[in-house]
């Protein structure tokens, strides 16, 4: 683990740690609270003097896969503590009770061994299965690695590669692999996030980690790769005609992913919570507008007028500019807009859309 040495303290110093934290934490995507990080550092700048060490103990240790490579995968580390804030902040979270105890169900049962199998949550993009399993890791205090499955381009990023050194030729196992066996991790929560979006060739690879087996042979290595038996697999996907660059699952591989859950939008109540709880210096009857424009926007979605809906990411997004001081309008033309097709003119996509936020009804000419 690595030593942290803190500097002098000075107001100067506390802002550069609180932008270097912000950031890092931005760039993997994670929730943040700008007012909590700056008091955890200001309180942990009191206690250390300058040269002093002391084994760091992060909020989470973020592992890169592959560096080098292009590889995006994350693998969240959970140290032994009972919050892990990268992922929530204290923020406002809805999720319906039944989901949460099917994830709680799940993870403690595979990690027990009295549960068989693989978990998948399916629904719309921004609709928060990722950010769902990131809170059932961090309530359960279990470590969560997350695969970027887009991001798997070759075999040697799913697998491994030879390396040759003075020794000889030897074969090194990726990082991905290492997350399934767990030997040089801590063995918890494998996410394949948007497993639709894996290339059809490396299915096959998962078959046999994916069923009783739970085992894979690694020609190159000659030698037999075991999935740890405390490690649980979750998978996400959009599935669906209207998401492109994705492939069709297999029965082979669907049935293997054997447990599902179908994450729909929040009531507009809890996403109003989810909105104020990020936002509380936007006035309510703003976001009640926000939310009746997405829910507009996602009725049109389902009945095939729009190829996507706005999702709460989206919402999030534009409350983030009204919060700011920008319209709803401009809120929304920065963040959704943009989404839609502008081919039709006035009875494009876009139009659409414009008409909704508009208040107009948005009805195609």
């Amino acid at each position: 683990m690595a030593l942290a040495h803190f500097p002098s303290g000075s107001d100067s110093d506390i802002d550069s740690m609180v932008a270097n934290a912000i950031q890092t934490m931005a760039d993997a995507g994670l929730t943040y609270d700008e007012v909590a990080i700056r008091d955890m550092i200001a309180e942990a700048v009191g206690k250390f003097t300058p040269g002093e060490a002391e084994e760091a103990t992060p909020a989470a240790k973020k592992v890169n896969v592959n560096e080098g490579e292009g590889l995006k995968a994350v693998g969240v580390v959970a140290p032994k503590r009972k919050r892990r804030g990268a992922t929530t902040s204290g923020k406002y979270w809805y999720e319906p009770e039944e989901d949460t105890a099917m994830l709680d169900w799940f993870i403690n049962g595979r990690r027990a061994g009295t549960v068989e199998g693989n978990l998948i949550i399916v629904g719309p993009s921004g609709s928060g299965k990722t950010e769902g399993i990131m809170h059932a890791a961090e309530r359960l205090d279990v470590p969560l690695y997350i695969v970027d499955c887009p991001s798997i381009t070759t075999i040697e990023k799913w697998v491994g590669h030879k390396e040759i050194d003075h020794t000889g030729t030897r074969f090194v196992l990726s990082e991905i692999m290492e997350y399934f066996q767990a030997k040089k991790y801590e063995p918890g929560v494998v996410l394949l996030d948007e497993i639709t979006r894996l290339h059809a060739t490396f299915h096959n690879i998962l078959f046999p980690l994916l069923d009783a087996r739970r085992r894979i042979l690694i020609p190159e290595a000659h030698e037999y790769l075991d999935m740890h038996p405390q490690t649980a697999i979750i998978a996400t996907a959009n599935i669906g005609g209207r998401y492109t660059g994705t492939y069709n699952m297999d029965h082979a591989l669907r049935e293997r992913l054997g447990y599902t859950i179908e994450r729909a939008w929040p009531p507009a109540g809890e996403e109003t919570k989810v909105l104020t709880s990020l936002y509380p210096e936007i006035d309510k009857d703003k976001i009640k507008m926000m939310i009746e424009i997405a829910n507009k926007s996602r009725q049109k979605w389902m009945t095939q007028d729009l190829t996507t809906p706005i999702s709460t990411r989206t919402l999030v997004n534009a409350a983030r500019l009204v919060r700011d001081g920008a319209s709803i309008a401009r809120a929304f033309e920065l963040t959704a807009v943009t989404l839609y097709s502008q081919d039709g003119g006035e009875a494009s996509e876009r139009a659409l859309v414009k008409g909704i936020i508009s208040g107009k009804g948005g009805d195609k000419a």
